[in-house]
């Protein structure tokens, strides 16, 4: 595989370099993007996130616009001949030197990419068994909505998760609400209506989260962005969770409560033909 550092083609095997601030300090940002049918989807969804981290962090791209940020994820899966399903990782972090405070705020760009065994989203055949973590909390900042890398606590969550032997982990915050899990924002369906966690509980501002944000209204559902106390979880009707790249994933457990998938499947298929 190769990847793009600064729009020039490296192979993955001379990437190695543990001198910079991304390592040093997590001092940066990244974004995962969904490739299907060897294009990048919800691009605008992902540059908007993008700068706006960018502002939030002080990173600087130089002349940074939608156009040249499509053209560089189309130079790399045109230079690595990818024509149906692929992951793109798409790094940025502060260049030059300093300790805490850096002698520069140009950003570097590292853009690494993955293949994927299914071309299109696939919703579950079985519903996840997901449980709740105790040993990670999450509280807001102005940061915590943005993917940066500063990630040890889904890290820690992840194996936790792991240990545990469940699918996933609902995370909470300090006032013992649902934020959202290990690796993917959490929907509950009651009814025609679907509560999320808003951003101002901690969550990750997830491109996919905001993409349902704004066509599951327009498929029948209200959606309701309001805190959510663990018992609104086990008295859901249905409940998903969503990244960019699984798409949508549908819960089957929390414990001892079971839950089926008819409202997902619907909102899965009428999504898809949008």
């Amino acid at each position: 595989m190769y990847s793009l550092l600064n729009d020039r083609v490296v192979s993955n095997q001379k990437l190695l370099q543990l001198t910079n601030r991304a390592f040093r300090y997590g001092d940066g940002c990244f974004e995962t993007i969904r490739v299907i049918d060897g294009k990048p989807i919800h691009l605008e969804l992902h540059y908007e996130r993008l700068v706006n981290t960018l502002g939030v962090l002080k990173l600087n791209i130089p002349n940074i616009t939608i156009q040249s940020f499509q053209a560089e994820l189309e130079k790399l899966l045109a230079t690595n001949e990818i024509t149906e399903g692929a992951r793109i990782r798409y790094t940025v972090f502060r260049d030059g030197k300093g300790l805490y405070t850096p002698d520069s705020n140009l950003a570097v760009r590292l853009i690494e990419l993955s293949s994927l065994e299914s071309n299109h989203y696939k919703l579950n055949d079985k519903g996840l068994n997901c449980g709740i973590c105790k040993e990670v909390v999450l509280s807001y900042s102005s940061f915590s909505a943005y993917k940066t890398l500063n990630s040890l606590p889904y890290v820690m969550a992840s194996i936790y998760k792991e240990e545990s032997l469940f699918d996933n982990l609902i995370l909470m915050n300090r006032e013992s609400r649902v934020v959202e899990m290990c690796n993917s924002n959490i929907f509950l369906i009651k009814g025609s209506s679907v509560f999320t966690p808003p951003i101002s509980e901690g969550c990750i501002d997830g491109v996919y989260r905001k993409y349902l944000l704004q066509v599951l209204p327009l498929i029948g559902y209200k959606v309701i962005l309001d805190p959510l106390h663990i018992n609104a979880v086990s008295s859901a009707d249905e409940i998903f969770v969503t990244n960019s790249i699984s798409g949508i994933q549908w819960v089957g457990a929390m414990g001892q409560k079971r839950f089926q998938n008819t409202r997902v499947k619907e909102i899965f298929s009428k999504i898809n033909s949008l």
